[in-house]
């Protein structure tokens, strides 16, 4: 005996338009209300690489200088906006930049001598680094360091100031408000 197929009702038949564009509508509603969060969290998890990764690399530098027990040296470009030491060169995110910072460093004391400077001799010709842009970081075998303040500023109104103790070596991170730092 063939199978017959009942007739189906039109309602149940699938949705109508207006239930397709109520349910396109809410969701509408639902990306429009987490959008913003979902950048604001997108953001502030690469202002915090960013910030992050400018400090592990101050304190490899300091490492190495602890653990070779000889001075290290490493550079920030201004210009390019990178911290370079040994093979190791670090560009901060696009829209992120290395600056100079114009405050002065005030030392409550002198620093220690320097443990070892071996340092390269200059190619010949090669300009002073001021000259050029750049800070020489120094780290020294017993911890210490050349004091040094660098800011690193982001697109919006994010802005770190890095500070280097002269006695200790440790580096400090303090977040700078956009208006105040100017």
């Amino acid at each position: 005996m063939p199978l017959r197929h009942r007739p189906v009702a039109a309602a149940a038949a699938g949705f109508t338009l207006l239930e397709l564009l109520i349910v396109l509508f809410l969701i509408g509603v639902a990306a429009a209300l987490t959008a913003p969060r979902l950048i604001t969290f997108i953001n502030s998890r690469d202002v915090r690489a960013a910030r992050e990764t400018l400090e592990d690399r101050l304190g490899q530098l300091r490492s190495q200088a602890i653990l070779k027990n000889e001075t290290q040296t490493g550079y920030v470009d201004f210009d390019a906006s990178t911290f370079k030491f040994g093979e190791l060169l670090w560009q901060p995110p696009p829209g992120w930049k290395l600056e100079r910072d114009p405050e002065p460093v005030v030392m409550k004391k002198p620093p220690p001598p320097e443990v070892n400077n071996d340092l390269p001799p200059s190619d010949e010709g090669e300009e002073d680094p001021v000259l050029r842009n750049e800070e020489v970081l120094k780290f020294y075998a017993d911890g210490s360091a050349k004091p040094v303040r660098l800011i690193l500023d982001g697109p919006g109104r994010e802005r770190y100031r890095f500070s280097v103790s002269a006695l200790t070596g440790k580096i400090e991170v303090e977040t700078l408000e956009g208006d105040d730092a100017s």
